[in-house]
C-alpha cells in the first residue's frame, strides 16, 4: 500500500511509524490524507506496522452527530487506553470521520471545535495513549483556526501525500458515485463532497502531468465537478472548473471536448446575465 504514495508521503508515513514507537502517553497527531479511499488504506498500513512492534491499536469513527471525544472514549475504547489502569500494553487510538463534523452546519462545527478546546486538558487526564487523528488537508486547515487551544497541543502533523495517478483515480471514483447519487444528498452533505473533491484537485495540481492521459483525466474531474457546482447554482465555481478543464483540453487540442465546454460556458454566462438584470 505504501506504494501508492509519493516519495515524501512514505518518508512521512516512516516518520509517524518511528513517532508512535517511542510514545507511550499521551499526545495529539494528525495523519493528512485527502483521498478517502487512500486514508483508509494507509491507517490499515500504518496498524500493521505498529503491531509488528508489539503495539496495540484501536479505532474510533466520528460523525457530524457523534463527536464529543470526553464521552465517547471511556465508554468506546479498552481500559489499557485509559488512565488508572495498569497495563504492559502500548496502545494508540486512531480517530476517524472528523471531517464530518466539520463540514456539517455552522451549529453543529461551532460545538464540536467548542468540546476541542474545552476538552483538551480532560481528554489528557482521562486518555493514557497516543491519539493519531486522521483528516484531509480541507478539515485540518479549518481546525487549526476554529480549535486553536486543541490544535497548539499537536505533537506532530504528518502529510502522507499520494503519487498523483492514485489521487487521479480516488477522484474518479467518488465523483462517479456522487453524480448517481447526488440529487439525494441533503445540501450540507454536497458542500462536504465538494469540499473533498477540491482537496483531491488541489493534490493534484501539485504534481506535474507525466503524460498525457493523466492530463485528460484531470480535465475530465474538472469538468465533473463544474457538474457537481451546477447542481448548487454556484455558477461562478462552475464556470471557473470548466474554464480550467477547457485550458487542458486545448493542450491536448481536443476540438470536440473544448467546443463541449465552451458551449455549456456560454450557457452559464448567460444564466448570470439574467440574474443581473
Amino acid at each position: 500500500m505504501a506504494s501508492e504514495l509519493s516519495v515524501k508521503g512514505k518518508k512521512e508515513l516512516e516518520e509517524l511509524v518511528r513517532a508512535l514507537e517511542w510514545s507511550n502517553e499521551f499526545a495529539i497527531y494528525f495523519a493528512v490524507v485527502n483521498p478517502p479511499l487512500i486514508r483508509k488504506q494507509m491507517a490499515e498500513e500504518l496498524k500493521k506496522s505498529l503491531e509488528k512492534e508489539k503495539i496495540r491499536v484501536h479505532s474510533l469513527e466520528l460523525n457530524s452527530s457523534y463527536f464529543d471525544l470526553l464521552s465517547i472514549i471511556p465508554e468506546k475504547v479498552p481500559s489499557y487506553c485509559l488512565r488508572g489502569t495498569e497495563t504492559e500494553i502500548h496502545p494508540v487510538l486512531f480517530i476517524f470521520g472528523a471531517e464530518e463534523a466539520i463540514a456539517a452546519d455552522a451549529d453543529t462545527r461551532r460545538l464540536f471545535f467548542d468540546c476541542l478546546n474545552w476538552q483538551r486538558d480532560k481528554l489528557r487526564e482521562t486518555i493514557a495513549c497516543p491519539l493519531v487523528i486522521w483528516l484531509p488537508e480541507f478539515a485540518l486547515r479549518i481546525l487549526a483556526l476554529e480549535a486553536p487551544d486543541f490544535w497548539a497541543w499537536r505533537s506532530g502533523v504528518y502529510y502522507l501525500e499520494p503519487k498523483p495517478v492514485w489521487i487521479l483515480k480516488d477522484t474518479e471514483e467518488l465523483l462517479k458515485g456522487v453524480t448517481s447519487e447526488y440529487d439525494v444528498l441533503t445540501y450540507q452533505e454536497k458542500i462536504r463532497r465538494l469540499q473533498q473533491f477540491k482537496s483531491l484537485l488541489e493534490d493534484y495540481e501539485r504534481h506535474p502531468f507525466e503524460d498525457e492521459l493523466e492530463a485528460e483525466l484531470l480535465g475530465i474531474q474538472f469538468n465533473l465537478l463544474a457538474a457537481l457546482y451546477l447542481k448548487t447554482e454556484e455558477f461562478g465555481n462552475a464556470e471557473k472548473n470548466l474554464s480550467d478543464a477547457v485550458k487542458i483540453f486545448d493542450s491536448l487540442e481536443d476540438s470536440k471536448a473544448i467546443k463541449a465546454m465552451r458551449q455549456i460556458l456560454e450557457q452559464i454566462r448567460q444564466v448570470k446575465l439574467g440574474r443581473n438584470k
